[in-house]
């Protein structure tokens, strides 16, 4: 099989998800190439001359693998967002140029109403007698051709732990890229009136550059005058994600746009409850009332849910313990790999 996917860097979750898949499935049978325009997180989505070098490089990767004849079956991590979309268009036209009985199966990480607006005529070309596997049934949509197989399958994650330690300091987390539209700059808004209330407070930010620099996140930070009681973690592994997260209590994502965001997922699975705006599959993660809470993405609406935290630590544990209990549940690696598996045997 011929597994055209994303590898970090930029870290995001179809990386996450192509790093894995090159482990899980690497043998001499199967080919991987790495499809992604974009070596960091802030250049994804921008038109950069050197991207047409790298996507004419994949182009010439793919013919290479589809002319040896080895493959029936491309695995596509899929993207419908955007500039994406158009990327991708072109690459499968040359599939099915060169290779018209080759069978795919297309892994969606996001979610977009590109393929509503699609007309039916693209949609028939890209998805005709082919498989599509989608994140969440919240991204369902009824109008692929009637002769495409849709399935459900939601991200997992490889952290998991049994109980946690309790944490002398109230530490919140936000596991996310430094762009406007992650709501970093209300989060931080919502943590200087927290640490007024109490200076115990502290907050971890976790990402890479995006449309916010890190000179000018910190220098935003200095202007809040809480420079003392925010960390922020810039380049660093996952494993070192892992240790940040054990040392947190809870995770904020405040965001304006998500599918189904890995960093909720592992926060769940390492125990902590949740505060995040409902954005994509979130429901699916953050139970409200169960292990964290919706909020409508405002100042406000952080500071009551933390505070709701500090002023009940028994419902902080209970939330705890039912994240952990519900990433067993919903996003085990085993399990997932065991539903792939039959989706790409089928």
């Amino acid at each position: 099989m011929l597994f055209l996917i994303y590898k970090p860097p930029p870290l995001h979750g179809a990386a996450l998800n192509g790093a894995q898949l090159m482990s899980f499935y690497r043998s001499k049978e199967n080919s991987f190439i790495n499809i992604g325009l974009s070596g960091s997180s802030s250049d994804i989505g921008k038109f950069r001359l050197d991207k047409i070098r790298v996507l004419l490089t994949i182009i010439l990767e793919i013919v290479r693998e589809l002319l040896s004849g080895r493959h029936t079956k491309i695995y596509f991590s899929h993207t419908i967002r955007n500039s994406g979309f158009y990327r991708d268009l072109i690459i499968i036209s040359l599939i099915k140029i060169i290779s018209p009985k080759v069978r795919m199966v297309y892994h969606i990480h996001n979610c977009s109403n590109r393929i509503e607006s699609s007309s039916k005529l693209v949609k028939r070309f890209l998805y005709s007698s082919a498989k599509v596997i989608y994140l969440s049934d919240t991204f369902y949509s009824s109008s692929f051709p009637s002769t495409t197989k849709l399935y459900t399958l939601p991200n997992y994650t490889e952290f998991s732990i049994k109980t946690r330690n309790e944490l002398s300091c109230f530490s919140l987390v936000c596991l996310a890229n430094f762009d406007v539209f992650k709501g970093i700059n209300t989060l931080l808004l919502a943590f200087q009136r927290l640490v007024e209330v109490s200076f115990r407070y502290h907050l971890t930010l976790v990402g890479a550059e995006g449309d916010i620099s890190l000179d000018e996140l910190r220098d935003y930070i200095d202007s809040l005058g809480i420079e003392s009681n925010v960390t922020i973690y810039h380049k660093i592994s996952h494993v070192e994600v892992q240790r940040v997260l054990l040392n947190s209590s809870i995770m904020i994502l405040s965001s304006e746009d998500e599918a189904m965001p890995m960093s909720l997922i592992e926060g769940c699975s390492l125990g902590l409850a949740l505060i995040s705006t409902e954005k994509g599959a979130t429901r699916e993660i953050v139970n409200a009332d169960y292990n964290g809470y919706i909020i409508d993405g405002s100042a406000e609406s952080i500071i009551e849910k933390v505070l709701h935290y500090k002023n009940q630590p028994d419902l902080l544990k209970m939330h705890s313990f039912n994240s952990i209990r519900l990433a067993k549940e919903k996003f085990n690696k085993l399990e997932y790999f065991k539903a792939l598996n039959k989706i790409l045997d089928e």
